[in-house]
């Protein structure tokens, strides 16, 4: 099974279950060889699109950002070959396509200091880039990266109340924890649609931070 087919049917299993699975698990439950369970899964990990864990049973998989994880799972993949012992027609002349309509969509990867980054890893990257650089207080850094951009979450959010809020699913980057001048413990959400990536690239853009479509 080709790659981006068997990235598709993981991101769906992934969103339908809404739980930690095992690789064997998902290898058997969508016909896909447990290897190829491991190597989609340690790139959809490098893209802080799910979290790798260790447990008794072995290794699990958790959702982190649902956004990108969902724009896999909608993406249209070929149809798997049927071995068919068919006679094929002639081919009809092709009618000359029409160029695609220009769209608004951007893509799923956003280059920043020349790395390509998925939304939710991009965001990671710039907050902890000014955090180390001008050693903000907690005040501070919610100025320059307003709350209101991601609403309830915000984009950052002290350590406790990050906890408090991924009771049911893991809301933020738990495992990249900063700390502001004034001893205080935050961490970057992970919860990035287009249009609060969009208004974090603004805000970032105003103190010199630029984020690019790849």
């Amino acid at each position: 099974m080709k790659t981006e087919h068997a990235t598709a049917l993981i991101a769906r299993a992934l969103i339908k279950e809404q739980a930690d699975l095992q690789p064997k698990a998902l290898a058997e439950l969508l016909k896909i060889p447990v290897i190829q369970v491991h190597n989609v899964m340690n790139k959809l990990s490098k893209d802080g699109i799910i979290e790798i864990g260790e447990e008794e049973k072995g290794k699990t998989y958790t959702v982190t950002n649902p956004d990108d994880l969902k724009e896999l799972a909608e993406s249209k993949t070929p149809a798997e070959p049927k071995h068919e012992n068919k006679v094929e027609a002639p081919p009809t002349p092709q009618k000359k396509q029409a160029p695609p309509k220009a769209t608004n969509r951007h893509t799923r990867k956003f280059i920043y200091k020349k790395v390509p980054y998925s939304k939710s890893m991009c965001a990671l990257m710039v907050v902890t880039d000014h955090v180390e650089t001008h050693k903000p207080s907690l005040k501070e850094l919610v100025t320059a990266f307003p709350m209101e951009i991601v609403s309830r979450f915000g984009v950052v959010n002290e350590l406790k109340a990050a906890q408090d809020l991924s009771k049911d699913r893991s809301r933020y980057h738990m495992k990249s924890v900063l700390t502001t001048s004034d001893g205080k413990l935050v961490v970057v959400t992970n919860q990035w649609s287009q249009d609060r990536f969009l208004k974090f690239c603004e805000a970032a853009e105003k103190l010199g931070y630029i984020i690019k479509p790849e």
